[in-house]
């Protein structure tokens, strides 16, 4: 049984990262209102129920992909990375900035575009104002 578990979690991640991949490419192509869930479904090779089951809606769904440009291939918080607490530990102000922009580099790099289209469809839409200014918190923070 607990192979099953294993294997239908992994399945499912799988299938979580492919829709996260084709939502980014669709939305930094088509911007948030041009893309479709029936689009980036069928990116993904999915069908457009399997992204509402696992997004809910697309303002989750450009939510979750803007999480996974922070977090990259480390699946990782910047604030939990060795860099952040080698800046954190540095005494002296100018490596200690020294360190940040060398780590968060690749985030602000990795995350850049699908803020971009994350913000401008904000200026159109409550709910992704929202979206928006939440993401916006935790970049400051």
């Amino acid at each position: 049984m607990g192979d099953a578990n294993k294997g239908r979690r992994q399945r499912s991640a799988a299938t979580r990262q492919a829709i996260i991949d084709a939502a980014h490419e669709m939305f930094t192509g088509r911007g948030f209102h041009g893309a479709t869930v029936e689009a980036i479904a069928k990116q993904a090779g999915v069908a457009p129920q399997t992204v509402y089951f696992t997004f809910n809606n697309k303002v989750k769904l450009i939510s979750a992909v803007i999480d996974a440009a922070v977090m990259g291939p480390e699946e990782t918080a910047p604030q939990e990375r060795a860099w952040w607490k080698g800046m954190l530990d540095e005494p002296n102000p100018a490596c200690s900035l020294q360190i940040f922009i060398r780590g968060a580099g690749p985030t602000f790099q990795r995350a850049s575009t699908i803020s971009d289209v994350l913000a401008a469809a904000a200026r159109t839409d409550d709910e992704v104002m929202e979206v928006f200014q939440y993401h916006e918190s935790l970049r400051r923070e």
